[in-house]
């Protein structure tokens, strides 16, 4: 229960981090979208050559050779699941609505930029390696409930409309990092995932 409790705690954590970004870079940009894209990127950036070494980039290699087939059906398969629950989630009418606002939304270039771009390497380092150093430094680590926690916590800062897919993808990469602490993949994954499935959704805005 303790462990449970702390893992929770260092979800909750994330997540505060994760809105204090967004807040401090919308502050600084004075609304200027294309600003806080160039802010977030300079900081994202900075952040991963701290917590990055040659020992990440060996390990991302050798899990390319391992893991690749499997990590490409995985993101060519979330397209394949967002086409077959789209179309029970259209019948929502509280879902269609969510969902149509956030089409319009990436119509916005700099928005989509970020989301295809930026957002995995700030999301990767806010829910993937921070949650777990948080967790970890809690003596609290296990991969079940990690996992199920940080999939949420993830799930949680995304629009409605995307809660579905989110929670899906956070779940994947949260057991991915957890069990082979590739950083550099989950990146990746998160970048391939992110452009097969929001490419297409804002090519029909």
């Amino acid at each position: 229960m303790i462990a449970i409790l702390k893992t929770l705690a260092a979800g909750i954590y994330v997540v505060l981090v994760f809105f204090a970004v967004d807040l401090a870079t919308r502050l600084l940009s004075f609304g200027q979208s294309s600003l806080e894209v160039s802010l977030k990127t300079v900081l994202f950036f900075l952040i991963l050559f701290r917590v990055v070494d040659k020992s990440d980039f060996e390990n991302f290699g050798r899990h390319i050779k391992s893991h690749g087939p499997f990590l490409t059906l995985y993101v060519l398969g979330t397209q394949v699941f967002w086409y077959l629950v789209l179309p029970a989630l259209s019948a929502l009418p509280w879902w269609l609505e969510q969902y149509q606002e956030y089409e319009k939304s990436l119509a916005a270039l700099p928005l989509l930029t970020f989301q295809v771009l930026i957002a995995p390497l700030g999301e990767e380092l806010i829910f993937r390696w921070l949650y777990v150093k948080t967790v970890e430094k809690m003596n609290a680590f296990n991969i079940v409930i990690v996992t199920l926690v940080g999939g949420m916590a993830f799930a949680s800062v995304h629009p409605p409309a995307m809660w579905p897919f989110a929670l899906m993808h956070g779940l994947f990469l949260m057991w991915y990092f957890s069990t082979y602490r590739d950083l550099l993949m989950t990146i990746v994954l998160h970048f391939a995932i992110n452009l097969v499935n929001l490419i297409p959704l804002a090519r029909d805005v």
